[in-house]
């Protein structure tokens, strides 16, 4: 190697070692130091105004444990919660590690943390669970590549805190919510509105006299037991939250939660509850039959307990949307079971039920909850369900009435596996609520193939969808026929939000010149999906199909006008989205700012994401102008692990995605990386983290 050479590689290892060798730690910094942020600066418009004024710095703090080290859930990674022994607003904050391995907790003497220990901690404030707009969650990385050993200054003795006492509208805005950010809180008098708001994803729905909040499954012991996801469902909702219409107080730990509302509260389990009332509790709610015939009777079943007694509980049923309510006395039969028939009805009639039931201390408790928005539904069919029968609600809230029945439907396969993989959706006509999704990864019929298929319906994401588990459980009954023509209508309708969007769910449907108002709208979430509009309001186009792969949103810029953009509408993390089968679906016409102003463009490296990731992770860039490319991985010792881009590229907006593995396509170990961006005579390096 020539001298000049070495002396090049010589320095880029310089710089590798310098970027992952920690600063000097600010010794005696607190935790208010970090967390706290204006309330002022809190009601600014823009984005990530609740940041830490210490994102990116490194620490060293001193604080009490008050969570064991592997209490909250953060997938396999060790997380706990640090509070100052001072307690109180802005004084509390999470710590995430990132090595997963035992032995990284050990070296770090994570895995040792007891509640009660006061430590000294030294790592590196970040910021996590953004939503794109304006949240962000702060957090304390310890270092682990080298470990920094945490310093026990106290062991297992130190009182804990004491809740702060709040309420709901405590927590309702970015500027009065921020102070609480990982802290200890109670709320008093609260009232159980739906104990499975989140469709068994763990989350539940409280109010107090002042505003709604949402409890989350933040913490594994709750999270194990009722989250889907993890393997919990909702037989276990009881051993955590109380039943719907309960009062109580109860406290928990605050969350800076990626939704509408902001923050969330995560409880450690049932003993978070103080119990104040308690009406009946009604679970295992199921009907004999799922489509009834005109000859059958519907036996409705349900588990009633309560802490005194129950002294009544009914069936209350009414036809064709009637407004008239016929009620029916549930008897029990046996271990708190109660049950009730609706008797037979003329075929084609639609029957909703809802179920009320009293205790001895006159408390009344309904399910479905909020009966005025929705109840429990089926229509009498001789000859089977339709696919309009399994999607139609005529509540805003999607449900489907079959929500758990196991359903033998007929209809054409409008996008298939060779579409999005291990689904497929199917069609049996153009008007609204004749579309289905269905997730099957053994049978594979091809578009326009007319199919008879049984499976259980079920609520993923709150899109409805027809689960097929068993080989042979789909029957072709034609191939080559006509896919049904996509329904031609606006954005608007189909837009989150839009009253008739949740009608074209599961089904192709086609927009027209449109024009892409935002390609990057889940940044810096980085989704692949890009907003359109046609003038009469905003949708997202989603990029779940097998040819889009992640990568369209760095294909559109801004103005791009598109003439015809046709898909399958799906319901995806609380947004309608279409979903175009492939690059065939999109015609568009170029008149974007790419072809107008190549200025507009400049040199950049973005921040990977997600960051920490497994098993892959997306890398964006910008390009002032065409030219040679090379896109480097490299390890903490500057060992090259990856060569990504090797070429020409176009000016513009580009993406590119590392799965994780080396040039010789083995998956690399949990650890430090660097990507580092060449053209011209531009050159920038980044770090990420991978965690297996």
């Amino acid at each position: 190697m020539r001298f000049a050479s070495k002396v090049v590689y010589a320095l880029f290892l310089l710089l590798a070692v310098m970027m992952i060798v920690p600063a000097a730690a600010q010794q005696n910094v607190k935790i208010r130091d970090i967390q706290f942020v204006h309330p002022d600066s809190l009601k600014l418009p823009g984005n990530n105004r609740d940041r830490s004024p210490m994102t990116g710095d490194t620490v060293s703090v001193v604080g009490v444990v008050v969570t064991g080290p592997r209490s909250l859930w953060t997938g396999q990674r060790w997380s706990f919660i640090l509070a100052d022994t001072a307690y109180g607003e802005w004084n509390f904050i999470q710590v995430v590690q990132h090595d997963t391995t035992n032995a990284g907790a050990v070296n770090t003497n994570v895995s040792a943390l007891q509640v009660g220990d006061v430590i000294r901690i030294t790592g590196l404030i970040a910021e996590a669970f953004s939503d794109g707009l304006i949240h962000t969650h702060t957090q304390l990385e310890p270092f682990t590549a080298p470990p920094v050993p945490v310093e026990f200054l106290d062991i297992y003795n130190y009182p804990l805190p004491k809740p702060i006492l709040v309420t709901i509208a405590d927590l309702a805005s970015l500027d009065r919510g921020e102070k609480y950010e990982s802290a200890y809180v109670r709320i008093e008098n609260a009232t159980m509105l739906n104990n499975n708001s989140g469709n068994t994803n763990g989350q539940a729905l409280i109010q107090d006299a002042t505003g709604q909040l949402v409890l989350d499954d933040w913490f594994n012991p709750v999270h194990r037991l009722i989250d889907r996801a993890a393997g919990g469902n909702a037989q276990n909702i009881p051993l955590v939250y109380p039943s719907n219409g309960a009062r109580f107080n109860l406290v928990g730990w605050i969350r800076d939660f990626s939704n509408t509302q902001r923050f969330a509260l995560g409880v450690e389990g049932k003993a978070a509850f103080e119990l104040l009332t308690n009406p009946p509790a009604m679970t295992s709610i199921t009907r004999n039959v799922g489509v009834p015939t005109s000859l059958q009777g519907v036996i409705v079943r349900a588990k009633i307990v309560d802490n005194g007694t129950v002294a009544s509980a009914k069936v209350f049923y009414s036809i064709d949307n009637g407004t008239t309510w016929q009620g029916l006395a549930m008897t029990a039969d046996t271990a708190n079971f109660y049950q009730a028939v609706i008797p037979p009805q003329p075929d084609g009639k639609f029957v909703r039920y809802y179920l009320w039931s009293q205790d001895n201390d006159g408390h009344i408790s309904t399910e479905p909850i909020d009966i005025l928005t929705r109840t429990f539904f089926y229509t009498v069919r001789d000859n089977g369900p339709t696919i309009y029968d399994i999607q139609y609600t005529p509540f805003a809230s999607g449900i489907s009435g079959y929500l758990g029945s196991t359903v033998t439907v007929t209809g054409t396969v409008t996008a298939d596996s060779t579409d999005f993989s291990n689904q497929f959706f199917i069609q049996d006509g153009t008007i609204p609520w004749n579309g289905l999704w269905v997730r099957d990864a053994l049978n594979k019929p091809k578009r326009g193939d007319n199919v008879t298929v049984t499976g259980t319906i079920e609520e993923i994401f709150d899109q409805t969808q027809l689960n097929v588990t068993t080989l042979n459980a789909v029957k072709i009954n034609s191939h080559g026929n006509a896919i049904p023509n996509p329904v031609v209508i606006k954005t608007g309708n189909i837009r989150t939000g839009a009253a008739t969007a949740e009608s074209y769910e599961g089904m192709l449907v086609q927009i027209r010149n449109i024009i892409v108002t935002d390609p990057f709208p889940n940044v810096p979430g980085g989704l692949g999906e890009f907003a359109v509009n046609d003038g009469s309001g905003a949708v997202l186009v989603d990029d779940r199909s097998n040819e889009f792969n992640g990568n369209r949103d760095s294909t559109f810029a801004a103005g791009d006008s598109i003439r015809v953009l046709t898909g399958v509408l799906v319901y995806d993390f609380n947004n309608f989205r279409i979903a175009p089968r492939n690059n065939a679906d999109i015609v568009r016409i170029k008149t974007s700012v790419k072809d107008q102003s190549p200025l507009s463009f400049v040199y950049r490296l973005e921040q990977n994401y997600p960051n920490p990731f497994n098993p892959e992770t997306s890398i964006r860039y910008q390009l002032a102008k065409a030219g040679q490319v090379n896109l480097v991985i490299y390890n903490m010792l500057g060992q090259k692990v990856r060569t990504l881009v090797n070429g020409a590229k176009t000016l513009g907006n580009q993406a590119q995605v590392w799965d994780g593995k080396n040039d010789r396509g083995l998956i690399v170990p949990t650890g430090i990386y660097f990507y580092r961006l060449q053209s011209g005579a531009f050159t920038e390096v980044k770090k990420m983290l991978v965690v297996r």
